[in-house]
């Protein structure tokens, strides 16, 4: 999150008590069937690694039900090691067109509030902010790797 409350929590417990942390990530086995959501929590791994600055380790959850899930699009190997996870590419790109068109239609057009000030000042705030900074360098860094 864009508070620092839980960072400086961990900080203080290192200092004081000299504890040794480390953050423990559980996905739940389900997250292997799809190739996006599976990207997706191993993002959320590594932008909580980032940002608590704590070694992470992610365990898969409830690997026992996995068979129910049907078949993996990978053998359990690549998914416990996350290596080479530009082979997701192919199934992340397979999105359907109404899927984009979706999308599309989400997004801001800005120049629908080019005389709105309210949300021009709304908008200065959120990009001056360092949030929203650290979230920008961190999305270049992400878009780099993927």
């Amino acid at each position: 999150t864009h508070c620092s409350a839980v960072p400086k929590l961990l900080e203080e417990l290192v200092r004081v008590l000299d504890l040794r942390l480390t953050a423990v990530q559980l996905i739940d086995a389900h997250y292997c069937t799809e190739p996006a959501n599976f990207l997706s929590a191993a993002l959320l791994g590594t932008t909580t690694m980032l940002r608590l600055e704590l070694p992470t380790v992610s365990v898969l959850s409830k690997i026992d039900l996995l068979a129910n899930y049907g078949p993996l699009p990978f053998s359990l190997d690549f998914f416990t090691e996350c290596q080479d996870l530009d082979r997701l590419l192919p199934f992340l790109q397979g999105g359907s067109a109404g899927e984009e068109e979706e999308f599309d239609s989400l997004a801001i057009d800005e120049e629908d509030y080019t005389d709105d000030t309210d949300y021009q000042k709304a908008r200065q705030r959120t990009r001056s902010s360092p949030f929203f900074r650290k979230h920008e360098k961190l999305h270049r860094v992400l878009a780099e790797v993927v």
